[in-house]
């Protein structure tokens, strides 16, 4: 029974870690309010597209919600890229039901479910947690990761300009 017990307790404290929001969430949501937010859509295909909401403070992007969702999957794909200044300070996917696509679209928050965290400093991934696991800077992939990243958010910060202009 003991045994049982010190397992589930170690599942909960394991699963309640990895879906905790981190510094970088908390401060963005204290100023949201003060944000503006440019929403912008995108269809890949007939059925299938993207959502992009961009938060500013004046001309300076502070953050990217990037939603991807299809008629054919009940599963939305949700990435959100955190700026301060030109840096990325955090980048997280999650997945998320689709009955919660209007909401999203809209700025609110839902039931989001994590699956890969990207955490940097002055340019450097400091941390990446995978299916709620820390992976090691050793690991193989790490330098490759970070480099894919940082290109991803990049190239997210200048699609803004190319969806302002109507050219995408």
């Amino acid at each position: 029974m003991k045994k049982l017990f010190l397992v589930a307790w170690i599942v909960i404290v394991v699963v309640s870690a990895s879906a905790q929001t981190s510094q970088v969430e908390r401060d963005f949501e204290t100023k949201k309010a003060k944000f503006t937010v440019e929403h912008f859509v995108e269809g890949e295909d007939a059925t299938s597209g993207y959502d992009y909401l961009y938060y500013k403070s004046g001309d300076k992007i502070v953050k990217i919600r990037s939603i991807w969702s299809a008629s054919h999957s009940k599963e939305l794909r949700v990435e959100d890229f955190y700026f301060q200044g030109t840096d990325l300070l955090l980048f997280r996917k999650f997945t998320a039901s689709d009955r919660l696509l209007n909401s999203l679209k809209k700025g609110r928050n839902g039931v989001l479910v994590p699956k890969e965290e990207f955490h940097f400093s002055a340019g450097k991934l400091t941390k990446w947690i995978s299916g709620g696991k820390s992976k090691s800077p050793t690991e193989t992939g790490w330098e490759q990761t970070e480099k894919e990243v940082l290109d991803q958010a990049k190239t997210q910060r200048e699609y803004y300009g190319w969806l302002k202009e109507g050219k995408s």
